[in-house]
Formats: structure tokens, C-alpha cells, sequence
């Protein structure tokens, strides 16, 4: 006797299984694409909070008057392996009793981009000159 083969069978499971991998697949290229953003972001919060900490640290350390700080206006950070970076020091508020500089950077990769703000003060001090009083972050 022969034993009938049903040959539909296979064809049934490739077109049931089918949409299924399709769904899967997009399901993880949405996933993957929302990953990939937020690591970009994560990337760019990171540079503008590590230009910030280094302008704060190079203040503290030089605290220099407005008349030094025309070299540093606006400066490209390519140098520093930080492509479509830039980093401006202003001097917002010279008081007799403190003296304040704005920090603004600005990173991007690609279509995003990230510009942070940070104030930062220094009151006078007798001993050592100007020490930091805080900063503020801010976002523009």
C-alpha cells in the first residue's frame, strides 16, 4: 500500500511562518532605530556636559579678565576629536563683587544637535582671587 504524502503541507507552514518573521523583523528595526537615537543623544549630552566641566575647570584655573578672553570667543573643536563642536565663553557680568561667564556649547551629529548654557560665577575671595560660586545649567 501507498502512503499518501499531503505536499501542502509545507507550502501551508512557509506562508503561516512568513508574516510572522515580517512582523518580528519590523518589531526590531523600530527597537534597533529608537536605540540608535537615543545613543546619539546620549553621546551628544555627554560631549556638551564634558566641554562644559573643561571650560568651568580652565576659568577656575586662569580666571581671566575680559580683556584675555577675546581669544576664546568662539572656538571649532575639531582639534580635540569632536567634530561639529563648538564651545563660546562670554563674559556675562563683571561687578566689583563677582565676575560671571557664560558657557555655551553646541554639539551635533548628523540632523541632531545639542546646545547647552551654563553660568557660571565667581565671587571674590581674599586669599586665592576668584573661586566658583555655582553654576546654573541651562538648556536652550
Amino acid at each position: 500500500m501507498r502512503t499518501r504524502r499531503n505536499k501542502g503541507f509545507i507550502l501551508f507552514i512557509v506562508v503561516a511562518i512568513l508574516p510572522l518573521m515580517a512582523l518580528a523583523i519590523i518589531v526590531l528595526l523600530t527597537m534597533e532605530r529608537t536605540m540608535a537615537h537615543e545613543s546619539t543623544t546620549a553621546l551628544l549630552e555627554a560631549r556638551a556636559r564634558n566641554l562644559i566641566a573643561s571650560a568651568s575647570a580652565w576659568l577656575l584655573h586662569n580666571a581671566p579678565t575680559s580683556e584675555d578672553l577675546h581669544v576664546l570667543e568662539q572656538t571649532s573643536l575639531s582639534d580635540l576629536c569632536i567634530p561639529n563642536g563648538h564651545l563660546q565663553i562670554e563674559v556675562a557680568d563683571t561687578s566689583s563683587d563677582s565676575k560671571s561667564f557664560r558657557i555655551i556649547v553646541e554639539c551635533s551629529k548628523g540632523k541632531m544637535t545639542v546646545r547647552r548654557t551654563t553660568i557660571l560665577t565667581f565671587p571674590p575671595d581674599e586669599n586665592t582671587g576668584l573661586k566658583p560660586a555655582a553654576t546654573q545649567p541651562g538648556k536652550t
